[in-house]
């Protein structure tokens, strides 16, 4: 898979529900064809269902283990840092690529920065879930700010 495939793969998962599993199905695609992809988006859905199903009390049982909660802490924390890592390399190879780098770093800011923006302007306005988690709670996020808000501090609109 080439860099262009990886993003273009990247690119279609951020825009759809369950990037995850849109991802792999790409990925499967693009090796194997039409096949690749049902083959790979099974190979994704069948051990999860299947170890839920078979081992569900013993997953139960394991919930309690105190020990196992800071070992999969540090496990998410590898997780975030080979997250960083990847976005370093992709963002080498792409800086490369494009002939102006202010436009790319301008839509970058922009992506990143709106759903902080939400989530600081969903705080402000006693919402403690964050707004900022992504799906319809981010598209919807600025008009449940407006309607979160007190009158007076929307310009005093209802009052």
């Amino acid at each position: 898979m080439s860099d262009g495939q990886f993003l273009d793969g990247l690119a279609l998962s951020g825009v759809l529900p369950a990037p995850l599993i849109i991802f792999s199905t790409f990925v499967g695609y693009v090796a194997g064809g039409p096949l690749g992809a049902v083959a790979m988006t099974v190979g994704i859905f069948l051990p999860a269902f299947a170890f839920s199903l078979v081992l569900y009390d013993r997953l139960e049982a394991v919930l309690e283990v105190k020990a196992l909660h800071a070992l999969l802490e540090g496990v998410a924390a590898g997780v975030v840092g080979l997250i960083a890592a990847t976005t370093l390399q992709l963002a080498q190879a792409t800086a490369g690529r494009v002939p102006s780098l202010w436009p790319a770093a301008a839509i970058f800011a922009g992506a990143f920065g709106r759903p902080l923006f939400v989530e600081e302007q969903a705080q402000r306005c006693g919402d403690r879930s964050g707004g900022g988690s992504g799906g319809l709670d981010q598209l919807l996020a600025p008009s449940a700010v407006l309607l979160a808000a007190p009158p007076e501090r929307v310009g005093g609109v209802g009052a």
